[in-house]
């Protein structure tokens, strides 16, 4: 995988590129930009908020609209908005809600009825956020560009008061992101000393703890938490796969559902953060390798993740996590267990083979939408048990015909409902159903 550039990296542009790339957040980026936004555009009135004009791209659109708000217990970009509105903290940029209380969420969910504004931005750009914020007579209007804490423009009543440049103009003093190559970050990898990575610790820490947040709670679907106890129960975690795969679901589910614990963020990426270290970090923990060995692999993996994004873009319709954090993990875990350049290269060619062309559909948004189990199986009667939900724990023998039938019911609107019967086999399942699910415009 030899690629030529100009002019060799260092070990402090390495550094730097992992400086700015890693990033602590609290919550989903794409809701947490758009109330830092609002923030910033709020410390500049005098007075009280009175509206919010929000405009987004259609990928920020998508990213923000279902997913949990930190400490709000509650979904919405204009909820998002509100909140940077009230109790939002400009100066901790992606952690602006981190101190938000009861008294701002129950302010901010009234305001958001009658005097926020969501807009779609006709844009080129997949990344953008336009907040225009009014107290009386004043305006203030701040524009968020290619990466979610770049504010490209702030102005108040038409006047400029600040011009930034857009993210992807490379300003003086930018790291070197265009620069990497796999042959160069393996070079660097295997040089650098844990004493340079430490700062990589604070990463560690905050991903770790919310895995352990995830695994500990019920957060959203639970699929984390599910695998690690359904693997934990059985005794076993076999060859340590099993253990990473449900710290990272576990940390996503409890980062995606609203919980107020910060996470380490990479290319602007809660999930992207977490699922290019948190597999490291089991790895790492349940092979009891050294902190150094592992704060290798996380540069490692967050610097190939950073390399492959380069290529797909920020808010990219693929999926930033299946096709830029797995091909890093993939590197990190074969460079832990002994693999050089030559291996590291192959295990990610055999990894692109694998998942390329995996979409990004973000966060459900339909939250709420769906009022019923998700089966039930069939015997004798119609409707049998056990049934196919969350509160039934009763394992699905093979031989059993099953019922999955996911809908989606939007209130005074529409309902959609897909219906599948199931058998349960030994090794999987064999669906009876073979009519299409295209659909249909009459």
């Amino acid at each position: 995988m030899t690629q030529t550039k100009i002019a060799r990296m260092t070990r402090a542009d390495y550094i730097a590129v992992l400086r700015q790339e890693l990033a602590p957040a609290t919550g989903c980026t794409e809701p947490v930009a758009i109330a830092y936004a609002v923030a910033k555009a709020a410390s500049f009135l005098s007075g009280p908020v009175e509206s919010i004009q929000v405009s987004v791209s259609r990928n920020m659109m998508k990213n923000a609209m279902g997913v949990g708000i930190p400490g709000a217990g509650a979904s919405g970009i204009d909820l998002a908005a509100a909140l940077g509105a009230f109790g939002g903290d400009a100066d901790a940029v992606l952690e602006v809600l981190h101190n938000i209380t009861p008294e701002n969420v129950e302010q901010a969910q009234e305001f958001r009825q009658h005097h926020v504004t969501i807009a779609l931005k006709d844009t080129p750009e997949r990344l953008y956020i336009e907040a225009a914020v009014r107290s009386g007579k004043d305006t203030v209007t701040v524009v968020i560009q290619g990466s979610h804490t770049n504010i490209v423009k702030i102005t108040k009543n038409g006047e400029t008061l600040f011009q930034g440049c857009d993210a992807a103009a490379k300003p003086a003093g930018a790291a070197r992101v265009a620069d990497l190559t796999v042959e160069g970050i393996c070079r660097f990898v295997s040089g650098v000393s844990a004493e340079e990575l430490s700062f990589l610790r604070e990463t560690v820490e905050l991903n770790r703890r919310i895995a352990a947040e995830g695994v500990a709670h019920n957060y959203g679907l639970r699929v984390g938490k599910t695998a690690y106890e359904a693997v934990a129960h059985s005794g076993s975690f076999d060859d340590g796969c099993d253990y990473a795969a449900a710290l990272a679901a576990a940390a996503a589910d409890a980062r995606m559902s609203g919980c107020q614990m910060p996470v380490a963020t990479l290319c602007g990426s809660g999930n992207q953060g977490i699922t290019a270290t948190v597999p490291v970090i089991a790895t790492c923990d349940y092979f009891h390798f050294s902190e150094e060995a592992c704060l290798r692999a996380l540069a490692l993996s967050c610097l190939i993740t950073i390399h492959v994004k380069s290529f797909i873009g920020r808010l990219s319709p693929i999926c930033g996590c299946g096709m830029g954090s797995s091909i890093g993990v993939c590197a990190a875990v074969t460079f832990l267990f002994g693999g050089g350049p030559e291996q590291i290269g192959d295990a990610i060619r055999n990894v692109i083979a694998d998942v390329s062309g995996i979409i990004c559909d973000a966060y459900f948004p339909y939250e709420g939408c769906f009022s019923h189990g998700l089966g039930h199986s069939v015997g004798v009667e119609v409707h049998e048990d056990p049934r196919f939900n969350e509160t039934d724990e009763t394992p699905l023998a093979p031989g059993t015909v099953i019922t999955v039938e996911p809908g989606v019911y939007l209130k005074h609107r529409f309902g959609v409902r897909i219906e599948d019967m199931v058998l349960v086999t030994p090794d999987g399942f064999e669906d009876f159903t073979k009519s299409e699910k295209t659909l249909i415009i009459l």
